[in-house]
């Protein structure tokens, strides 16, 4: 015989300090996800509905278990399966272990982005292509807008002229761009 053991149970022992605004701002997470989560059982339920349904210790040390394993790329049925097995206090000695608080989140993200951008093996950095072109808006009329691309070759210049003088007479103004009418 298998038992299931729930993580629901010493949940409901907790004090429960928390309105939903007040978790999620914690956890950095929405409401909506919050919802999601309880819902497909990643989180339990708080017991209590409505305004003033409160949430405890309990429910955001797994919001922030949930945004670690994310951020090593686990699925949320993963993290399911693993959350199942788990009582509060696993939860909370699985954050103590892995170091999930967000200044560990962000030294892991940190980390990627350096994987980005050294060669493996040798941690040399590598040179990013540098695009030295910049962008020029011009105002055609109120609310229209072209943007180009600067440098541009001689020829896409002229092409570009014919295409703002027949844009200019579409929009009747017989100006030049950037006049106001």
């Amino acid at each position: 015989s298998v038992e299931i053991q729930r993580h629901y149970v010493d949940m409901a022992l907790a004090e429960d300090p928390y309105r939903l605004q007040e978790l999620c701002d914690l956890a950095g997470v929405t409401q909506r996800t919050v919802r999601y989560y309880i819902q497909s059982g990643l989180l339990p339920s708080p017991g209590r509905q409505g305004p003033g349904t409160r949430y405890g210790q309990g429910h955001l040390d797994r919001l922030r278990l949930i945004r670690a394993r994310q951020g090593e790329h686990r699925s949320l049925a993963e993290i399911r399966g693993e959350l199942d097995a788990m009582s509060d206090r696993d939860v909370a000695a699985a954050l103590r272990s892995k170091g999930a608080t967000p200044r560990a989140a962000r030294n892991q993200a940190l980390a990627y982005l350096e994987g980005l951008v050294t060669k493996p093996g040798t941690g040399e950095v590598v040179a990013l292509p540098v695009d030295t072109a910049s962008w020029e808006r011009l105002t055609l009329a109120e609310g229209i807008e072209l943007h180009v691309k600067r440098p541009l070759p001689r020829e896409q210049q002229e092409r570009l002229d014919r295409l703002i003088q027949v844009a200019l007479k579409i929009l009747d103004r017989g100006g030049s761009i950037g006049d106001t009418q």
